[in-house]
């Protein structure tokens, strides 16, 4: 009785006379706010799954981790597959459509009309490839498909593809990704067998970034400690490049005096690439003078720094201190090296 009234549903869903891809849209709308709107098992963690780089397959969870533990997606798709087998031959075939599967609820089939996107391939125009979705939901899962056609959903193992970045997806996010969005987010590449950083057609690119960092190098000869932190935004082909505001203070032990000095510095940086920045600051010490005593820093202005990666996390600096550009007495350069860490 149960399996009829699932059917009776699918029809229901299949036969609406009338409807619109708007309206389906917020069908699938409705159904996401319906599951999750009262739930705690809100959807905080999302995997992407690529393929040859086609999105294929996006996950949307509450807690990745316990999801790869458990049968729950394999039996959602199974059932899914069931359910559709049995009015696949009813279905119109479209050239662009949304399917919203609730399980054991309906099933719903949609015509998109308007949007179609092409692209070139070997000198030819064709139309892109999986513009098509199909939503899967349960209480605490949602599943969406990118195919080309109805039978994708067929030939299509995606069980394997789900098992292959389960295997992958071993931890949480890192801390900087964190700061960039409190949900964990994942991007797998099937035809690679890795974890890869973010497409750009995903839509859930991060712009601004926490920058942080800490150095210990020389100046004047002696060991020069900092600390810095800032904003960056990123931009350009896959948010590879960045530009940033920071605020840092150093650090340096005069042993002739017996005494620690410090300095603020606060500027702006460009980072053209993975590999290095250049940054320019204010060095200011106004904060830490004494009346009856100064620093090494206090002729300092301005600092010019050329920064290097050569792996990640790890950094290499050269730095050019200037005291003030408008008196000629003054406008002698300090260099100095620094080593540090930063993300």
């Amino acid at each position: 009785m149960k399996y009829l009234i699932t059917t009776v549903m699918l029809w229901a869903g299949i036969l609406l006379p009338n409807s619109t891809a708007q309206e389906l849209d917020l069908y699938i709308e409705n159904a996401y706010n319906q599951i999750f709107s009262n739930n705690q098992n809100t959807l905080g963690d999302t995997l992407n799954i690529f393929n040859q780089d086609e999105l294929f397959i996006t996950i949307g969870t509450s807690n990745i981790q316990k999801l790869k533990h458990s049968a729950d997606i394999y039996n959602l798709i199974s059932d899914f597959k069931t359910n559709l087998s049995s009015v696949i031959n009813q279905v119109p075939r479209y050239d662009i459509f949304t399917i919203a599967y609730v399980k054991n609820q309906s099933l719903k089939v949609e015509e998109v009309k308007g949007i179609v996107k092409y692209q070139v391939e070997n000198g030819e125009m064709v139309k892109a490839h999986n513009q098509s979705t199909v939503h899967l939901f349960t209480e605490n899962l949602h599943v969406i498909f990118y195919v080309n056609e109805l039978e994708d959903l067929q030939t299509r193992n995606y069980n394997s593809m789900i098992k292959s970045a389960f295997a992958k997806v071993k931890r949480g996010a890192n801390f900087r990704q964190k700061i960039n969005s409190p949900r964990n987010e994942f991007f797998y590449s099937y035809s690679k067998g890795k974890l890869v950083d973010g497409y750009e057609k995903v839509k859930f690119a991060n712009r601004f970034s926490l920058v942080v960092g800490g150095t210990i190098g020389f100046f004047k000869s002696n060991p020069i400690y900092e600390l810095n932190t800032g904003l960056g935004y990123n931009f350009g082909v896959k948010n590879k490049r960045m530009a940033y505001l920071f605020l840092g203070q150093l650090y340096q032990y005069n042993s002739d005096l017996e005494r620690p000095e410090m300095a603020n510095i606060y500027g702006v940086g460009f980072k053209p690439n993975k590999r290095g920045s250049i940054s320019f600051g204010l060095v200011q010490t106004e904060d830490f003078k004494t009346l009856e005593s100064e620093t090494r820093f206090d002729d300092l202005k301005y600092r010019l720094t050329f920064t290097g990666y050569p792996t990640k996390g790890v950094s290499v600096s050269g730095h050019f201190y200037f005291g003030d550009f408008f008196d000629d007495d003054s406008i002698d350069a300090f260099p100095s090296i620094s080593f540090g860490f930063g993300f």
